[in-house]
């Protein structure tokens, strides 16, 4: 029972990488065998040492199944672990107590299941939410690892071995005072790191809002440029009617054909340019589009975006902005000046793919091409890590869930980016 309801917090606690039905089936294998571990070294051997090797063995198929449901792979899986352990004690020793003074296995298992429950509801109530927001934090985690281990131990030892707790009651307002000291050290805990959770999204808001805003002060000087021009027009034109009617009265049609040609062009210049239906990344494109000029990239574009994205609207311009500049930064860096864009909804997610192909691949001969392709696309990689670290875009991918990839296809490079918008 104590099994069952640790796997059930690694499962609740934990962003899962499977599906849920893919994920009982992992964490039910892990449930038989350290099963079979207990039958070894509990129920066929005696003596505490054989309890802590099968604590040490069975933590150890813990991790690894952690390891093997979890997206994030690094000292937040161990830590999950180590808190699931410590977890299962309060109803494993109400249970053992229970069981002892009166040996009526039902009620202490019912007890125990209680206990476990009502424990269980209030960390996935109120604490989950948090705990799961901050998996990528390899160093936060790797730091406090130790807290709950020593938990562990030391309320071992006053329970089980050295010492037991049936042989030394007196033992049990330590235990007590141990399990206040946990309860209370990993709610504040969760507590501090959803604060400062909520501070890194607060800052990538301000960093959106502030390129938003920016971008918004662009938008705003060609406005002002295209009102200026409209005002001259309006003006000139005044005294082209006039002109025009004058010309009417002398049957000069040449010279009004040459007058409408030419204001015809002008109104042509006073059409905005469109590159997909959506405003918002209409605007992104066609910034990053001076910017590629400038740098002497050209690109090519593939836009199927739809006219409203909903509330990621105004984060997802941004992200795109940020992915196109790094991509005709990189075609500077790498020596190739053609880059072709295509983006286009498939479900759920908004797909985003750049493909150029680089001058050296195609110089090299075949021997090398394999080589330079691989350097290429670890250097390329690596690039995209880096500007993706980025605090801001680092919590927008994770906040919407954005899929990486780099490839190398006939000698052209391919990176995807596919973020979640609904």
């Amino acid at each position: 029972m104590a099994m069952f309801f640790l796997l059930a917090y690694m499962g609740l606690f934990t962003r899962l990488k499977y599906s849920v039905t893919r994920t009982v089936l992992i964490l039910s294998a892990s449930f038989a065998v350290t099963t079979v571990f207990d039958f070894i070294f509990i129920y066929h051997t005696s003596g505490g040492i054989f309890y802590l090797l099968s604590t040490l063995l069975t933590f150890l198929i813990l991790t690894g199944t952690e390891l093997l449901i979890s997206r994030s792979k690094n000292f937040h899986s161990v830590f999950t672990v180590l808190c699931a352990t410590d977890f299962i004690l309060p109803g494993n020793i109400v249970c053992y107590i229970v069981f002892n003074r009166t040996n009526d296995i039902f009620s202490s298992i019912l007890l125990q299941i209680a206990v476990q429950f009502v424990f269980l509801f209030f960390l996935v109530k109120f604490v989950s939410i948090y705990y799961k927001e901050n998996d990528n934090d390899s160093i936060g985690w790797k730091s406090i690892c130790l807290v709950p281990f020593l938990f562990y131990l030391s309320i071992t030892c006053l329970t089980v071995w050295p010492m037991n707790l049936i042989e030394y009651p007196s033992a049990m307002p330590g235990v007590i005072i141990l399990f206040a000291l946990m309860f209370v050290t990993f709610t504040c805990g969760m507590r501090m790191y959803a604060r400062r959770g909520m501070k890194q999204k607060q800052d990538m808001s301000l960093v959106f809002l502030a390129e938003y805003s920016d971008r918004i002060k662009n938008e705003s000087a060609k406005v002002n440029e295209m009102s200026m021009k409209i005002e001259e027009m309006n003006s000139a034109m005044l005294a082209v009617t006039s002109e025009i009617l004058n010309l009417l009265d002398n049957e000069h049609y040449d010279d009004i054909r040459t007058i409408i040609s030419a204001i015809r062009s002008d109104s042509r210049l006073m059409v905005a340019e469109r590159k997909c239906a959506n405003t918002s990344i209409n605007s992104v494109i066609l910034e990053v589009e001076e910017y590629a000029k400038r740098a002497g990239v050209s690109i090519a574009y593939n836009l199927n975006v739809p006219e409203r994205l909903g509330a990621i609207e105004f984060e997802y311009a941004v992200f795109v902005e940020r992915l196109l500049n790094m991509a005709v930064k990189s075609c500077c860096q790498f020596y190739t000046k053609q880059l072709t864009v295509s983006m286009y909804p498939s479900g759920a997610w908004m797909n985003i793919e750049m493909k150029t192909r680089f001058p050296e691949i195609d110089s090299s001969n075949d021997n090398d091409k394999d080589d330079r392709s691989e350097e290429l696309l670890k250097k390329i990689s690596e690039s995209v890590d880096c500007s993706l670290s980025v605090p801001e875009l680092s919590a927008f991918t994770k906040k919407y869930e954005v899929q990486t990839s780099v490839q190398v296809k006939m000698g052209v490079i391919i990176t995807e980016f596919n973020v979640r918008i609904n």
